[in-house]
């Protein structure tokens, strides 16, 4: 429910205190600031990369999270992709569409 400003400042505390100190709360509270929607600076990249070590770390109690996260941004990576692969053919269809629909009105117009 934050607004853009205010979600960029969250980002902005997340990633200082994560500087200062590399804790696992610190991490994990980085990775979901740039991973929440419509903040100003998302960064899926730097979430996985951030969660990596807590992924590994069998000790700590927010591996599962981690572990869950790092699945759910692998997804959305996935179908990001399908979803570019789709709009490309949607676009080539469409393109095809109107240069088969240009074809046609010339056609009748010469008769």
């Amino acid at each position: 429910k934050l607004g853009p400003a205010e979600l960029q400042r969250e980002q902005d505390a997340a990633r200082r205190a994560l500087t200062r100190s590399r804790s696992d709360g610190n991490r994990m509270r980085y990775a979901l600031s740039l991973t929440v929607p419509g903040a100003p600076a998302t960064d899926d990249n730097r979430a996985l990369e951030t969660l990596e070590p807590l992924t590994r770390n069998a000790s700590s109690p927010l591996q599962g999270l981690a572990l869950l996260m790092t699945a759910l941004l692998q997804e959305q990576r996935r179908l990001d992709g399908q979803a570019q692969g789709l709009q490309q053919k949607l676009d080539a269809m469409l393109e095809l569409e109107r240069s088969m629909t240009g074809r046609e009105s010339s056609v009748q117009r010469k008769r």
